[in-house]
């Protein structure tokens, strides 16, 4: 299957894009530059909030913050489509300073509220982390709101290039240092994953939907899952699974140690509304990341 799954990825590479095709997708990316500053003041771009559930209890352990855009021009844009137009552009920068001070806005009121969920989790591209001041940005903005750092996850796309990666490095051991945990996102899409395990401090993975699917096959690749996740359990790394839709396959995972399951088996993204609504029916307070959510709870509360 592996040299099956090579040779595709060769067809693929070999494909080339017709010039018309290509100034067309040129065309759009420079339209979404041009056009997102306007769409963040008029609230075309907007948030969703996406639970994610400990299988073995139901409860809603953490939360992770969507980028949503609808333009009048082009219609609903997808995220895969206008985060990397923006990551050529300085407005990644406004995505994420936005995507940051959304997520602990909404997540001050739910702890005012007694509903907050252990952490909230933002999505950050590499090209978003490369500036120098990212994480003392990311960590005033915690001190201005009171919160301790193990409140706020930032996700990888484990897709992105590993010099990408590295030319952030420093940024990401200084938010992890101060306490904020550190998720490679869509784990199992890229191709050097294991190596940035060894590069990077990672509290979490997450199973891209796949990668996570292939080891529901069978008994076998349900052991193999097992192990894995046991092997993460003894580096100190919890493993989410994404994209489950089914709840018999959550549970499968549950048993074997999976931490928690975001998919539409317990939710579709939610609006503001709806996902403080969820909290206060499924919300739980408790640590099931370990250590580090416990040693920030206790030193980094209430510092500002």
């Amino acid at each position: 299957m592996e040299s099956a799954s090579g040779q595709t990825r060769e067809i693929f590479r070999s494909v080339t894009i017709p010039a018309s095709l290509s100034h067309i997708m040129d065309e759009r990316a420079a339209y979404m530059q041009n056009a997102f500053a306007d769409a963040v003041r008029d609230g075309h771009v907007y948030f969703v909030y996406q639970p994610i559930v400990e299988p073995n209890t139901g409860a809603c352990r953490a939360v992770e913050i969507l980028a949503r855009w609808e333009d009048d021009t082009l219609g609903p844009i997808s995220p895969a489509e206008f985060v990397p137009a923006l990551a050529e552009s300085p407005m990644i920068h406004m995505l994420s300073e936005a995507s940051i001070s959304s997520a602990l806005a909404l997540y001050t009121a739910w702890k005012e509220s007694g509903i907050a969920p252990e952490y909230i989790a933002v999505n950050v591209s590499p090209e978003q982390m490369k500036d120098p001041g990212f994480s003392k940005r990311v960590l005033q903005i915690l001190r201005e709101r009171g919160l301790s750092p193990h409140v706020l996850c930032i996700e990888i796309m484990e897709g992105q290039r590993i010099r990408n990666i590295r030319s952030c490095r420093n940024e990401i051991h200084e938010l992890s240092e101060e306490g904020v945990h550190i998720a490679m996102d869509d784990f199992g899409s890229g191709h050097s994953g294991l190596l940035r395990l060894s590069e990077l401090p990672i509290d979490i993975l997450k199973l891209d939907r796949t990668r996570g699917s292939r080891y529901l096959r069978n008994d076998f690749t349900m052991w193999r899952l097992h192990v894995f996740v046991d092997n993460m359990r003894l580096k100190g790394i919890g493993v989410i699974a994404e994209g489950i839709e089914e709840m018999t396959h959550a549970e499968r995972m549950g048993k074997v140690g999976v931490k928690a399951i975001q998919g539409y088996c317990y939710s579709r993204p939610l609006d503001t509304d709806s996902i403080t609504a969820y909290l206060r029916e499924h919300g739980t307070t408790g640590d099931f990341l370990g250590e580090k959510a416990s040693q920030g709870s206790a030193s980094g509360e209430g510092q500002a």
